[in-house]
């Protein structure tokens, strides 16, 4: 007990035309399709590269085109030879006995430090790709909260 199933658009003539090229024509078809998705894959590579590049250039960008602080300004990076330099700049700046702790701190923030008061600990971060670079200073302070020494010194830690 068959069902068959006629179109109602079915005039009862074949419309199938015989091909003999069938199978060349679906090689042909499938080098194309594998030529399509080949260059699709070197197409979404190079997009992902260049995504990848662009993270990596904001990021390294971030600390690269920052102005230093005038107590920085003439380091062009973060090294040990400007270490004198930097050390110099602060005891000229701030010698011992000449000014109070909450001077210091204050001055610290307007060239972009981060201070830690408690810990008399002074950081100003340079981000770059893979390693950040510091510059540190500490100080000391008697009773009077006059201060009794400050360090400046650089530092590099990378991932």
């Amino acid at each position: 007990m068959g069902f068959d199933w006629q179109s109602p658009f079915d005039t009862g003539q074949s419309l199938s035309v015989p091909n003999r090229n069938i199978g060349r024509t679906r090689a042909t078809v499938d080098r194309i399709m594998f030529a399509v998705y080949r260059n699709s894959l070197k197409i979404l590579s190079a997009g992902f590269i260049g995504i990848v590049f662009l993270i990596l250039l904001i990021f390294w960008s971030d600390g690269a085109f920052t102005p230093f602080p005038s107590l920085l300004a003439s380091e062009s990076t973060f090294d040990h030879v400007a270490e004198p330099e930097f050390q110099r700049r602060l005891e000229t700046w701030y010698p011992p006995g000449s000014s109070d702790e909450s001077a210091l701190i204050a001055a610290l923030a307007r060239h972009g430090f981060e201070t830690d008061p408690g810990r008399r600990v002074a950081l100003y971060r340079i981000s770059a790709i893979v390693c950040v670079d510091e510059a540190k200073v500490s100080w000391g302070t008697d009773e009077a909260g006059r201060l009794t020494g400050v360090q400046g010194w650089f530092d590099s830690v990378c991932f």
